[in-house]
């Protein structure tokens, strides 16, 4: 068990690659309120399997443990994924290691562009 965030709850961690079924994974989906690059961290091998991964992000969030936004955009980068921001209008903007945003900004990551914007029916500009 570990504690985390210094709180008085106590929960069992396990990295994602441990408890991921083996395979290809078309979407995988991550909003953990800051502790997003622990996951992934723990996840490498999921990283290379994935289609999708579509993840929240909050320069806010992150601070709170410590790391900033390119941290979490660099490690999906170099899992061979390509960033976009997915805004209310359903067009995907492509991103880099640059993006921020105080508020809560949703990124998904492709690892083909032009299959995911077939199956999603996205747009990309």
């Amino acid at each position: 068990m570990n504690r985390v965030g210094g709180g008085a709850l106590t929960v069992r961690v396990e990295t994602l690659d441990a408890i991921a079924p083996d395979g290809p994974i078309a979407l995988l989906k991550i909003d953990v309120e800051g502790f997003e690059k622990f996951v992934l961290a723990g996840g490498r091998s999921v990283l290379q399997r994935a289609a999708c991964v579509f993840i929240e992000v909050s320069s806010t969030h992150f601070a709170r443990f410590g790391y900033p936004t390119r941290d979490v955009l660099r490690m999906l980068l170099e899992a061979g994924l390509t960033l976009f921001t997915v805004p209310a209008d359903r067009v995907l903007r492509p991103a880099s290691t640059d993006f921020d945003t105080p508020g809560t900004e949703n990124i998904v990551a492709l690892r083909d562009v032009v299959a995911g914007v077939r199956k999603t029916g996205w747009a990309i500009r």
